[in-house]
Order: structure tokens, then sequence, then C-alpha cells
């Protein structure tokens, strides 16, 4: 059995590929024993992870998006999605303030393991933070970003972003609970102000 928010589930749906081993959304509890992570990933361009603090489980579930699972589970403005996973049923709550609705879905496992995504997280786990000057922009696909950030904002109002040294954009959510991750198409040096820029401050 896994339980979660919802929410998660249907925002890491936009960020699953298409064909295996990227297809998949990965529901996994934290060693721990609290909460859990909710991971997905296309063919290396796009990374989403999630946590929720109050999730629970006992196994790792590899989660097929279907059209009716993630319907009720994208987030809502009014009311908080959560989702239960028991065998090949999963039940889909939506939770106001005097009312909570439950169905029952059924669920599609992947037959195929999900690619490395925990192997790459690691990699950026040790690099991030570290003093290193940065001197190499990303170029980013625009589609991406505009992906990113819809979907980021279902889960709040605002975003934070940084990055790394020519390395991947990090667009996360302000409740620090989702982050997304957008590979650059290039790296290539800071570009210098542009003189309009300069002219007009000094205008």
């Amino acid at each position: 059995m896994i339980s979660l928010d919802g929410a998660l589930v249907a925002v890491a749906a936009d960020f699953c590929g298409r064909y295996a081993p990227y297809q998949a959304i990965t529901l996994r509890p934290n060693p721990d024993g609290r909460g859990v992570y909710v991971a997905s990933t296309d063919a290396g361009k796009l990374a989403f992870l999630a946590y929720d603090p109050a999730g629970q489980g006992d196994a790792e579930v590899i989660l097929l998006p279907t059209a009716d699972l993630i319907k009720n589970c994208r987030p809502l403005k009014s009311a908080s999605r959560g989702i239960e996973i028991e065998g090949d049923t999963a039940r889909c709550s939506k939770s106001t303030k005097n009312t909570t609705q439950t169905v029952e879905i059924p669920i599609t496992r992947s037959a195929v393991a999900p690619s490395d995504l925990v192997g790459a997280m690691k990699v950026i786990a040790e690099t991030w933070g570290k003093d290193m000057p940065c001197v190499n922009a990303g170029n980013f696909n625009a589609a991406y970003l505009q992906k990113a950030f819809r979907s980021i904002e279902s889960l709040g109002s605002s975003v934070t972003m940084s990055h790394l040294e020519g390395g991947p954009l990090r667009i996360e959510s302000t409740t620090g609970c989702a982050l997304v991750m957008i590979m650059p198409e290039t790296a290539r040096p800071i570009p210098e102000l542009p003189e309009y820029l300069l002219k007009f401050a000094n205008s």
C-alpha cells in the first residue's frame, strides 16, 4: 500500500516520456519510513522530483499514467487531492472544506524498470552548492520552460529558479515539495550585457 498527495502524481505525469523506460511515474517510500518520493523523466531532457512528507508506503510502485487516473489527481485550487494505491486499485479522493469524494480506479503498473533518475540526482546533489564560478549559461528549450512553469505553478503561486554551471536549470515550487530539472540544449558563455541596455541605463 502507498498513499500520498495525488496532485504530485498528476504533475509528474506531465514529465513522462512516450517509451520505456521513461513512460512511468515512480512512487517510492522514503527508506527511513517518513514520506514518499514521486519521480518521472522523459528521455533525459526534463526530470520531475517531489516529496510528500505526509505520504506513507511499504513498497515502490511504478505506475503508468492513465487519463482517468490523472483526471482524478489533477491539482485544484479549491480542493486537495489524495491517492491511495493497494493492489491494482487507486482510491483517488477530492477533499473540500465540507466534503470528501472518493473514486476507485484500476491502475496499470509498468513491466519495465524505470530509468536511473536516482543516479542523475545524486550527481546533481554532489555538485549543487559548491563554491564554483559560474561562467557558462545554458540554452534551454522554451517549450520545456513553459511546461515546467505551468506544472509547478499548479502546486503554488510562484517559483524559484537556479542553475548549475552550464548545467540543469532547477525550477522549484515555493513550498519546496516539488522541482523540475531542465537539461540545457547547449552550454555557452554567459553573454555580455547588450549595448542597448547599457545605453538605456545611461540615458
